[in-house]
């Protein structure tokens, strides 16, 4: 070897990070750099002319010998062993050498040792880092994922991925584009343009994949780019959740958007009835359910819609359910929404022997209760209970508008009739007035004066009537605890009839009520007595087992005639308005009582008012034959 050829050996060898070794056929070391001292712990002198394979443990020479001589025959050899250093410590090292190309005839190896002590430490902190993250993730229903390298490849997925994805995570580790392959092909141009082109800011995307079963899923994926100290690596850190769930629940909010819709031209309660069952089914995926109104008639809760699948499976429409009857009508009073996880276990069920294994029961505030039924395990959600109450809420909306127009209707009727009323009857005596008064202007005969007053007066009286049919829509405000014979007592005394007599027993109840339009009840009731039993008749006012009944000795009411007393304009009598007993009924309706016509024991009249029991305050009524 020249001189110039040593000094360039020389050099390289100084200048090499790692220890770079010369060594002869016989694996005697003939150059080395001066990181190999520490490395080994000898001294220059001790390893000049020392064999490579002293410092390599006994157990593993004749395999790293063996290994060697492959670079003799010309090809590069890479081992991994260990160096026995002169502490008697143990290094891990790779070895990689190669026969140099030399002009003279001397074989000569250079060889490369690399201590890998730190790699092995910092694959082993890896190492631990996943497990800690396998652990961590283990029973988390997200999917964790890092991707790290140039080649952007799998560092890391969690166990969730096989739930989610339901393919093996081995595939991603193996061939990291598989990842792309399950993206659905409508959103897969749109997540690889996301996931290449990641910026400071990371990813958070939604995208649909496709399952191997055909099963469509979707996931909310948020990434962040950080930093692993450990490996000195950029890393993208990911998170995939399943929305999938959330993304349904999306689609029945608009679905119901639209249903709301629909109720809202509805223009009658079987409509809203059938179109709630029908969007249940449909949209909610609630296949058995059924709608039920509270007829005030019958005081049932009637069935108005139910889906075909409730009829196939009971065998026959839906039931009517009578007042206090079953678990229905419990929803309806408590106005509560109650969910059975077990129907079958509640005594107060539908049928002893039940198809439902679970039920959902949605009132409607005063309408009625929507009853939704399954017969399998499958227990109604949160999610699906929130959305049927959704649906309930629009149509008690929809079902409380639809009362309003009609109460609307019926005030725009009422409001026709009055001034048909208006138009024919206050007109006869406005003309007979201003007919009289043109006669006294006429002739100055002041006789005619008292027709004038008389016609002014029958306009007053009508104007009364009116005003008070026009007052007495809707419910009765103003309620308080009302004494009836107080009442009644009261009312009396606004009558002109010396000559009658009036019995009040003491034992009428006290209700809740509106107080004034209590009293014109029995004002028109008395003076309806007055006017056709005569100035003298005698009447009755007397506690029932649900009410009070008002009689008179008069000579009643033709039964054919019963049905038409409470209508607008009846009257027996020419001097009459026709609306007192119209009066009576509307304060009926509006306190949500009855009332009802009869003959008296006496031959008279007799009107039996029946009180809704939670309007009687008293703790018992005693009644009295009338």
């Amino acid at each position: 070897m020249t001189d110039l050829d040593t000094r360039t050996i020389r050099t390289a060898i100084e200048t090499a990070n790692d220890v770079v070794l010369i060594i002869g056929p016989d694996c005697r070391i003939r150059h080395w750099s001066g990181s190999f001292e520490s490395l080994t712990g000898y001294s220059t002198e001790s390893l000049s002319g020392m064999s490579l394979l002293e410092l390599v443990p006994a157990s593993e020479r004749e395999e790293f010998r063996s290994r060697f001589h492959a670079a003799v025959d010309g090809s590069t050899i890479d081992i991994e062993t260990r160096f026995e250093t002169a502490t008697g410590a143990s290094v891990p090292i790779r070895y990689t050498a190669t026969q140099l190309d030399q002009p003279i005839d001397d074989t000569l190896f250079c060889g490369i040792i690399r201590d890998v002590s730190a790699d092995r430490e910092r694959k082993q902190t890896l190492r631990k880092q996943t497990e800690r993250f396998e652990l961590l993730t283990k029973n988390l229903d997200e999917v964790v994922w890092i991707r790290a390298g140039d080649d952007n490849h799998f560092a890391f997925v969690s166990e969730a991925y096989e739930t989610v994805w339901d393919r093996p995570k081995a595939e991603l580790y193996d061939e990291p584009d598989r990842f792309f392959d399950s993206i659905h092909h409508k959103d897969h141009d749109r997540v690889r343009a996301a996931f290449d082109g990641v910026t400071d800011d990371g990813v958070d995307i939604e995208y649909r994949i496709v399952r191997p079963n055909g099963e469509v899923r979707w996931i909310h994926d948020t990434a962040k780019g950080v930093y692993n100290e450990v490996d000195g690596s950029d890393q993208l850190v990911g998170i995939a959740r399943d929305i999938t769930h959330r993304k349904r629940r999306e689609d029945q909010l608009n679905a119901l958007h639209e249903v709301t819709q629909s109720l809202i031209e509805a223009e009658t309660r079987s409509a809203v009835a059938e179109i709630a069952v029908t969007a249940a089914d449909r949209v909610l995926g609630f296949d058995k359910v059924g709608l039920h109104l509270y007829d005030e008639q019958t005081d049932t809760l009637e069935p108005i819609a139910y889906t075909p699948a409730l009829r196939r499976t009971i065998g026959s429409p839906p039931p009517a359910f009578d007042r206090g009857e079953g678990l229905v009508w419990e929803a309806y009073e408590t106005g509560i929404t109650v969910y059975y996880d077990d129907i079958t276990t509640e005594s107060e069920r539908y049928r002893e022997e039940t198809p439902f294994r679970k039920e959902l029961h949605v009132p409607l505030g005063t309408y009625g209760v929507m009853v939704f039924a399954t017969t399998s395990e499958d227990a109604f959600s949160h999610g699906d209970r929130s959305l049927a109450e959704l649906l309930g809420a629009n149509i008690r909306s929809t079902l409380r508008s639809i009362e309003r127009e009609e109460l609307i209707a019926t005030q725009r009727d009422r409001l026709d009739e009055l001034l048909g009323v208006i138009s024919h009857d206050i007109r006869n005596p406005l003309n007979v007035a201003r007919g009289r008064a043109e006669l006294t202007a006429e002739t100055g005969d002041i006789s005619h004066i008292d027709p004038v007053i008389t016609a002014l007066e029958r306009v007053e009286e009508l104007t009364d009537s009116l005003l008070s049919v026009a007052g007495k829509s809707g419910a009765a405000s103003e309620q308080t605890p009302i004494n009836l014979g107080s009442c009644a007592e009261a009312a009396w005394e606004m009558i002109d009839a010396p000559a009658a007599a009036i019995a009040i027993d003491d034992g009428l109840p006290t209700v809740t009520g509106n107080e004034s339009q209590l009293q014109q009840l029995f004002e028109n009731l008395f003076s309806n007595a007055v006017r056709h039993a005569g100035p003298d008749v005698s009447i009755i006012v007397a506690p029932t087992n649900d009410g009070f009944f008002i009689a008179d000795d008069g000579p009643g009411i033709d039964l054919d005639e019963r049905d038409q007393i409470f209508e607008m304009d009846y009257s027996t009598d020419t001097e009459g308005t026709g609306f007192g007993l119209l009066i009576v009924q509307q304060v009926i309706d509006s306190h949500g009582w009855s009332i009802a016509v009869e003959a008296a024991d006496a031959g008279g009249a007799r009107f039996t008012v029946t009180i809704d029991t939670t309007d009687l305050l008293d703790d018992s009524i005693a009644p009295i034959d009338g």
